[in-house]
């Protein structure tokens, strides 16, 4: 786990440092909150988030959602341009009651896209929360 973070750790500050113009340095203390979080769930005897959830997170943060089209997008439409663009790494069957403490019966990744749209939004540029419940501006 710690070789772990410190490649994510080191992967993000190579990519901050590269001066490619991205809020992505702002994302490394949340990545180390996931996986910290994903240590703790592994210590109380649940199950370590997969890595295919990991990954699904590193290129939603990573690409900042750019295969979302300009325009307000109600939630279930931005799951479906993830499930289009990421098929291997949106499982159905792997639900949130399995790596999450509150534990709904929803798909995990689905949980994931949420999380990295919750990190994205705090850069105002592109991903925007819709006081609307459900909704998101992309820019």
């Amino acid at each position: 786990m710690v070789a772990l973070f410190n490649n994510a750790t080191a992967s993000m500050r190579l990519r901050c440092s590269s001066g490619r113009s991205s809020a992505f340095g702002t994302f490394a203390g949340r990545y180390a909150q996931y996986l910290f979080a994903s240590q703790k769930i592994r210590k109380k005897g649940k199950s370590m988030a997969r890595v295919d959830t990991r990954k699904l997170y590193q290129n939603l943060i990573r690409t900042e959602l750019s295969f979302v089209p300009r325009g307000r997008h109600r939630i279930t439409c931005i799951y479906d341009r993830v499930r289009s663009k990421y098929p291997n790494l949106c499982d159905d069957s792997y639900l949130c009651s399995e790596n999450c403490k509150s534990g709904a019966d929803q798909p995990e990744w689905k949980h994931i896209v949420r999380g990295a749209l919750d990190a994205l939004k705090e850069n105002p540029r592109h991903i925007k929360k819709e006081p609307q419940r459900g909704f998101w501006m992309f820019d």
